[in-house]
């Protein structure tokens, strides 16, 4: 291989690999715990994961709990869940329950009390500025006898299309460079 092919393949390498995107995990950097909204939710930080609690609202009311952020960019968040229903809950079945993601205030449930616990993984493209995060929601009293634990949290940033559309004029831009040395060889 001769030497401009080598810098062509480097360059390449290079190129490809910045324009993955960055990632941030476990609710660190711009997606700090600290960073985050908490309404109605308490929250239970531990190493590499978090569990949110439904506070609760007074006997024959319902309400939700949220704990949301603003996107810092345009990105691909991707997280594990656990909702669990708190065994031998004294006041019977906590049915109404429901533990999921929000988006711009558009609800994507993942678990129902009603079903015991469960987990799974999640993943949503958010743009830029969007709010996104978890919500509890009751119908019903129970304050602690059902949570949602967020483990492997990442986000990582989508490239802007100017982004390729540098990319690519840089690749063209080699191209040319490359060819015209070869026709002045």
């Amino acid at each position: 291989m001769n030497k401009t092919n080598k810098s062509w393949w480097i360059v390449l390498a290079i190129a490809l690999g910045s324009s993955s995107g960055s990632a941030t995990a476990d609710f660190s950097g711009a997606y700090d715990v600290s960073r985050w909204r908490a309404d109605g939710v308490a929250i239970d930080m531990a190493r590499g994961f978090v569990t949110l609690y439904h506070q609760g609202v007074p006997m024959g009311e319902s309400g939700s709990s949220f704990f949301l952020i603003n996107a810092a960019a345009e990105s691909s968040v991707s997280f594990n869940w656990e909702a669990n229903v708190v065994p031998d809950d004294p006041f019977g079945s906590p049915y109404g329950l429901s533990a999921g993601f929000d988006l711009n205030d558009r609800s994507t449930v993942l678990a129902y009390s009603d079903n015991g616990s469960r987990s799974g993984s999640f993943s949503q493209h958010v743009h830029a500025g969007e709010e996104f995060g978890f919500f509890l929601c009751c119908s019903e009293h129970y304050p602690s006898l059902f949570n949602m634990r967020i483990s492997n949290f990442n986000v990582t940033a989508v490239p802007e299309p100017e982004t390729y559309a540098m990319f690519f004029a840089g690749l063209g831009l080699m191209g040319f460079m490359a060819r015209r040395r070869k026709q002045v060889v």
